[in-house]
């Protein structure tokens, strides 16, 4: 553009002449033109920060190394692992762990007995301890069975003698009205008992009902060593262990709760087992009940 007053060559939109001082008439710059520039340096500026954030967030990722030059952690992507329909998916069961039982040793000689001869058929427990075991002495063949205590210390070995012989003594129990049955010749060191027992005849009241069991231990001393049921009349069994080996001399078995009923018993003993004398380790009287 020029100016109308001096004639000389002016930049567009200049409004006063540099020259002459005239005013040149052209228009003023319009406020779009600088609203525009205001938004373009608000552009400028967020770029700036957003990519001043992302450095510094990529700075304290880990991986990163101390000079910026770390690389980002790769997430290693397993492979697939395709399985035929035809075949079954195997099942991961839990592991368990079997339970030990005895094993037989058959023929064995892991000791010797107090008489000199060898043990045989020997068996252990799970804990690993002598359980059965055969031995034979002057030509005759024994099962033991050795027993422990709570602690796991040996106690004694126990044999079954079977059914020793028995008779009915004729004489009453001492505090009751019933007799006893005595064996013909007693037993020591026993250790445990099966009684067989049977009401045959019931002529008063009822012949039912809980039994206590005693033995005679010598000496006329009387000990209890358990009781049983006998709900119906027939025969039951029932097996009592003992706590210590004791002479066995005599059993009755008179009812909990006595009454005015009246009856008669068939009673025998089935099997006794008996300690050898020369294995008892623990050995106690037993306190007599009368």
């Amino acid at each position: 553009m020029y100016c109308v007053n001096c004639g000389n060559k002016l930049e567009n939109g200049t409004r006063v002449c540099p020259f002459c001082g005239a005013p040149t008439g052209a228009p003023p710059p319009r406020s779009g033109d600088r609203s525009r520039l205001w938004v373009l340096i608000a552009l400028i500026t967020l770029l700036l920060l957003a990519f001043l954030f992302v450095f510094v967030i990529y700075r304290i990722l880990p991986g990163s190394s101390a000079d910026g030059q770390g690389e980002p952690a790769q997430v290693s992507t397993p492979t697939p692992t395709f399985v035929p329909v035809s075949t079954p998916v195997p099942t991961t069961a839990p592991t368990q762990v079997p339970t030990p039982s005895p094993v037989p040793l058959v023929p064995a000689t892991a000791g010797t007995s107090t008489t000199g001869s060898y043990l045989s058929d020997i068996v252990y427990d799970q804990q690993g301890r002598l359980w059965l075991a055969t031995e034979q002495v002057n030509g005759d063949w024994y099962r033991w069975e050795y027993v422990y205590d709570q602690y796991g210390s040996f106690r004694y070995r126990a044999r079954s003698i079977g059914a020793p012989a028995t008779k009915w003594s004729g004489k009453f129990m001492p505090g009751t009205d019933i007799t006893y049955c005595v064996l013909t010749e007693p037993v020591d060191n026993c250790i445990g008992l099966t009684i067989e027992y049977r009401v045959t005849k019931v002529t008063k009241g009822d012949g039912l009902g809980r039994r206590d069991l005693y033995i005679q231990t010598g000496a006329s001393s009387w000990e209890k060593i358990g009781d049983f049921d006998y709900p119906s009349y027939s025969a039951v069994s029932a097996t009592v262990l003992l706590d210590w080996p004791t002479l066995l001399e005599a059993f009755a078995t008179p009812r909990q709760n006595p009454d005015d009923s009246a009856f008669t018993v068939d009673q025998r003993l089935t099997e006794v087992w008996i300690a050898d004398r020369n294995y008892v380790t623990l050995r106690e009287p037993l306190v007599p009940a009368w």
